[in-house]
């Protein structure tokens, strides 16, 4: 996450944790995890360390069907104006959407400030937003 012009204020990698991301209560989790031969849809390496090592955040789309949802949220930052840039892997396994929303702490309410439903193909796709402050 990033403050005016993309200045870095926070950033994580998964490497070594969820960096205070946490799973809502929803349909099913999003897991921290690196490659591994049964998840057949999943990446083949992970996007930070170019390595099959590497950790990112997974999310089993074999289990979506329509309405349902995983979703993670970040820890609150209060800043004026974010850039949230992040990398994302979505193939042509199965349907689904990856949504980004910003939470107003005041009235506890989302905004959705991006979506996707294109299949890219089996590779990352880097995705960033500016968001400005909710009034």
């Amino acid at each position: 996450i990033k403050s005016g012009v993309c200045e870095q204020l926070a950033s994580c990698d998964f490497e070594t944790g969820l960096c205070g991301f946490q799973n809502l209560k929803t349909d099913f989790d999003w897991k921290r995890t690196s490659y591994n031969v049964e998840l057949f849809s999943a990446p083949q390496f992970d996007h930070t360390t170019n390595s099959r090592g590497g950790f990112y955040l997974w999310m089993d789309r074999g289990q979506t069907t329509k309405g349902r949802k995983a979703r993670i949220e970040s820890e609150l930052m209060l800043v004026d104006i974010r850039c949230i840039s992040f990398w994302y892997y979505m193939n042509n396994t199965v349907d689904a959407q990856l949504n980004v929303y910003i939470r107003d702490p005041r009235s506890d309410t989302y905004s959705l400030i991006w979506s996707n439903d294109q299949i890219h193909g089996s590779f990352w796709v880097l995705k960033e937003i500016t968001v400005r402050p909710i009034c």
